[in-house]
């Protein structure tokens, strides 16, 4: 019996597919939403911190990822934290509507954490 196939995403397909989100803006939910997708693509490809039943975890593998390539701890968990928020206020609160300026800046800080955890994806 065959499974579904899984995808393995690059980089290279997960940048490009970067570039389409940024440049679609006419709808701030979609585009941090995909952003928050992207960005976990992207950490599916890292070697993955596990948590104690062998399921990875986000922050931790971005954590290590960045600090692997030099990034300040408290770089990351600034980026990561206005991630988390802005994702969490879109997903849960049903009064929340994110504008443009939301979306460029979460844009802004998946952009510096991509960059931190694959360096040679930077622009």
């Amino acid at each position: 019996m065959d499974g579904p196939e899984v995808r393995v995403d690059g980089m290279n397909e997960i940048l490009s597919d970067f570039e389409v989100i940024k440049l679609q803006l006419d709808n701030p939910v979609n585009t941090i939403i995909s952003c928050y997708t992207l960005l976990e693509r992207a950490v599916s490809i890292l070697p993955q911190e596990l948590n104690s039943k062998g399921r990875p975890l986000l922050k931790a593998t971005i954590r290590n990822a960045a600090i692997n390539n030099g990034i300040e701890k408290a770089k990351i968990e600034k980026e990561f934290k206005y991630i988390l928020m802005m994702r969490g206020m879109v997903v849960h609160q049903n009064n929340y509507d994110p504008t443009v300026k939301d979306a460029k800046g979460y844009i802004n800080s998946v952009q510096k954490i991509l960059n931190y955890i694959h360096p040679k994806s930077e622009e």
